[in-house]
């Protein structure tokens, strides 16, 4: 299972951790991530109002799969760890190597607890 998610940053803070930034993105479709990453990754590769996808997949992804749909920027692997449903949508919480992604959507992201690759993506 492989689902694409058309986003927008609508702002990128440092955390209370050296190192690390918040990104604030936001959906037409309503949905909302919360994401944490190294600064060393991202920094200065994207700006709020940049338009991104987000790729989530049950299945490892690659750059070349990622590279069809824009410029990559982050390619990497976590777990869901907790799925709790809201009215139309789903809150994940998502582990990366003790970072954490919070996604909520309409669209499903994963069945349970289980391993994910996410992929990042700038467009045009």
């Amino acid at each position: 299972m492989s689902n694409c998610i058309p986003l927008t940053i609508s702002k990128i803070e440092k955390s209370e951790i050296k190192g690390i930034l918040i990104l604030h993105l936001t959906g037409a479709n309503g949905s909302h991530v919360l994401g944490e990453l190294p600064e060393k990754l991202i920094g200065g590769k994207i700006s709020p109002n940049d338009k991104v996808a987000l790729v989530l997949s049950s299945s490892p992804l690659s750059i070349d799969e990622l590279s069809k749909r824009g410029q990559p920027l982050i390619l990497c692997e976590g777990i869901v760890y907790k799925k709790v449903p809201l009215n139309d949508k789903v809150r994940y919480w998502i582990s990366i190597h003790g970072l954490q992604f919070r996604i909520e959507t309409k669209t499903e992201v994963a069945k349970g607890i289980e391993k994910v690759w996410i992929g990042i993506v700038k467009q045009a």
